[in-house]
C-alpha cells in the first residue's frame, strides 16, 4: 500500500493534475475564473511536503535509528550505541547486552574506521518488530600492522529491531551475515 506520509509524491502527481485541470478550465471558461483556483494545487504541494516533514513513519524512524548507530560506530560514541541497543538484547553469541556492549567496546577502540556508509539497506516493518538487512562499507585507516589489510571492506549484517514504549526503535538482535562477500558468523568474525 502506498503511504503518503514516507512519499509525498502522489499528493505532487495531484497537485500537478489539478494544476493542469485549473488551467484548462481557466482557459475554457474565462468568466468563471476565481483567484482561489490556483491556491487549491499550492495548498496540495504544501500539505504534501508538509506531511512528509512533519509525521515520521516507523520505517523512518529505524532507518533513522540506523543511521545512529553508523554514526554511532565512526565517532567511536559507545554510550549512543549503548542507547541504541534493547536491554532484552540477544543473538547466537551473545547472550546478552553486556557482551554485545563488550565486543562494541572493544571494536571501536581496536579498529581505525576513516568512513562507514550504508550502501544498501532493506527495512520491514510489521507492527512492533522491523527486520533491517543492510551492506555496510567500510574504510579503514592504514595500519601499522605488518600484515596488509584491504582498505575497503563491505559488511552485511541483518538486525532486528523492536519497538519501545516511548515510539523509539532499539536493536534487539544482529547478525552478520558475511564480510567482503564471505560467509561469516559471529564465532567466526572473533
Amino acid at each position: 500500500m502506498y503511504n503518503i506520509f514516507q512519499q509525498p509524491w502522489l499528493l505532487l502527481a495531484l497537485s500537478f493534475v489539478l494544476l493542469v485541470i485549473v488551467y484548462i478550465i481557466r482557459t475554457s471558461f474565462p468568466e468563471k475564473q476565481k483567484s482561489w483556483h490556483l491556491i487549491l494545487p499550492v495548498l496540495i504541494i504544501v500539505l504534501a511536503l508538509g506531511l512528509d516533514y512533519l509525521v515520521k513513519t516507523d520505517h523512518e524512524k529505524v532507518q533513522t535509528t540506523l543511521e545512529d548507530i553508523v554514526t554511532a560506530t565512526l565517532n567511536r560514541d559507545v554510550n549512543t550505541i549503548d542507547k541504541l541497543i534493547a536491554e532484552d538484547y540477544s543473538d547466537r553469541h551473545h547472550p546478552n547486552k553486556q557482551s554485545i556492549m563488550e565486543l562494541c567496546k572493544i571494536v571501536v577502540k581496536i579498529h581505525n574506521i576513516k568512513s562507514m556508509t550504508i550502501t544498501s539497506q532493506d527495512i520491514t516493518v510489521e507492527g512492533k518488530k522491523a527486520n533491517a538487512e543492510m551492506l555496510v562499507r567500510l574504510r579503514m585507516h592504514d595500519s601499522n600492522s605488518a600484515i596488509p589489510a584491504p582498505e575497503w571492506n563491505y559488511a552485511k549484517v541483518k538486525l532486528f529491531l523492536n519497538k519501545q514504549p516511548d515510539k523509539s526503535w532499539q536493536i534487539k538482535s544482529t547478525e552478520l551475515v558475511e564480510v567482503n562477500k564471505q560467509p561469516v558468523s559471529w564465532k567466526r568474525a572473533y
